[in-house]
């Protein structure tokens, strides 16, 4: 990965912050999740599990925090479900490792893709169920949060 695409997009992150909030402490920590969430990623592609993976469930877990504390309760699934695929990563990632530490790249067999086509679909069929189920609770959209320019 090109080290000017990844201070481009720690750049861009800064200045959206800089513009798009009131800069509260919530709003600090979601910053700090987001360049632990860019660290991540860029250790992922490098092959690095441990510190990929390991950032990968800091990162998701502060999102959590912060959709939580924001009252976002259904935007705190995604990240949930993403914490439990660094989990996994770590583990199944540390039995295919070269000697230097980094992971083997593997494709993926037929299985591994009917699997996620499956909770693709299961998901996609059980988001209206959800959302009602959410909204029944209390947590649907009251008020138009988009800031106008």
């Amino acid at each position: 990965m090109d080290c000017h695409l990844v201070h481009l997009r720690g750049d861009s992150i800064i200045r959206r912050f800089w513009l798009t909030t009131e800069h509260t402490t919530l709003d600090m920590f979601y910053l700090g999740v987001s360049f632990v969430g860019l660290v991540c990623v860029v250790s992922l592609s490098f092959r690095k599990n441990v510190m990929g993976n390991g950032l990968g469930m800091a990162a998701t877990a502060g999102e959590v925090v912060v959709q939580a504390t924001s009252g976002a309760v259904g935007l705190m699934l995604a990240p949930l479900f993403n914490f439990f695929t660094h989990v996994y990563g770590i583990f199944y990632w540390s039995k295919h490792t070269d000697p230097d530490g980094d992971m083997i790249p593997k494709a993926a067999s037929k299985a591994v893709w009917l699997i996620t086509a499956a909770f693709i679909i299961i998901g996609l069929a059980l988001f209206p169920t959800v959302n009602d189920l959410l909204a029944s609770y209390g947590y649907a959209v009251v008020e138009d949060d988009i800031v106008n320019s």
